[in-house]
């Protein structure tokens, strides 16, 4: 189990609600999953709770759900075998909640260009997905992004600092897009 944090979660059904309630964020307004599209989730033993969780959260938007249990023996880089890597390229949205990283495999690059949508968690727990990142309000957070469109428009350098220490300088590209 994850180390405890300043947030906590008192009992299991408190944090099993914070995991669905994640999960839809993740499912609905990240993923943006349609009644008609065909889901994958994929997980292994270590996130299984997690992998659940998303399953869930696909399952109250449509009955094309489908849950893969990686082996304990996956390891790291490796392609999941070849079962997986078949369904991850029939889908519309994949989601890969494991320990082990399948970002950079052939399956998910392939997966991709047959025009998956794929969201990779890879290390992703319980308390990341009840209390951590997963939990933020994305679409406040999109209007805080397109805020700042005018302000970053034209410019290649910018500069970030905060009271807290934050002082970043980095380049951009030669398009900026915030949406």
């Amino acid at each position: 189990m994850a180390e405890e944090s300043d947030v906590s979660i008192s009992d299991d059904g408190e944090r099993e609600e914070a995991m669905l309630t994640a999960a839809r964020s993740v499912v609905r307004t990240c993923m943006q999953v349609r009644p008609h599209e065909h889901v994958l989730v994929v997980t292994d033993p270590s996130t299984a709770e997690v992998g659940r969780s998303l399953y869930e959260a696909a399952a109250e938007v449509t009955d094309r759900i489908l849950m893969m249990m990686m082996p304990r023996s996956h390891r790291q880089g490796n392609e999941p075998p070849a079962s997986v890597g078949d369904l991850m390229r029939r889908q519309n949205v994949v989601l890969l909640a494991t320990r082990n990283s399948l970002t950079h495999t052939r399956a998910r690059i392939t997966a991709s260009q047959q025009g998956a949508r794929i969201a990779s968690m890879p290390g992703i727990d319980e308390e990341m997905l009840a209390i951590g990142g997963m939990t933020a309000d994305y679409n406040a957070l999109q209007r805080e992004i397109s805020g700042l469109n005018p302000m970053l428009r034209r410019r290649r350098d910018v500069r970030v600092t905060s009271p807290a220490g934050t002082d970043i300088t980095f380049r951009t590209g030669l398009r900026w897009v915030l949406e």
